[in-house]
């Protein structure tokens, strides 16, 4: 009875490693898709301006510099943006590789147990 039982954890385990592993995959391949649609609007952030309490506690050197910071990183964002579609394609084996990794190591896991099960058994029959 109790290799049953501890076969059945490993495998109520490894269901939930499964949906885990899919949800995980699910979200952020749907951030990916949707972060690549946003990339043309990089442009759009320039226009954003401060809210009227942080502008009154910074100063004007400050406000300058954020705006050069903002406008030296906008072009690198857009960049990176358009280029998360494409790494879209690649999340699916990753996925498959991680779920992979924890399935062995769910596997090895239950062989462990299924091994201290029978040590435990001879041990305690005399």
């Amino acid at each position: 009875m109790w290799y049953a039982l501890s076969w059945f954890l490993i495998f109520a385990l490894l269901t939930v490693w499964s949906v885990c592993v899919w949800l995980v995959h699910s979200v952020v391949a749907w951030s990916i898709t949707g972060a690549g649609a946003l990339a043309g609007q990089a442009q759009q952030l320039e226009f954003l301006a401060l809210p009227e309490w942080a502008a009154i506690w910074l100063s004007a050197d400050v406000l300058q510099a954020l705006n050069t910071s903002l406008a030296s990183v906008l072009p690198w964002l857009a960049s990176i943006s358009s280029a998360f579609p494409a790494a879209v394609s690649w999340l699916g084996l990753l996925a498959w590789i991680i779920w992979g990794v924890g399935f062995l190591l769910l596997g090895v896991g239950g062989l462990l147990l299924h091994g201290l099960i029978a040590v435990a058994r001879k041990t305690s029959v005399p």
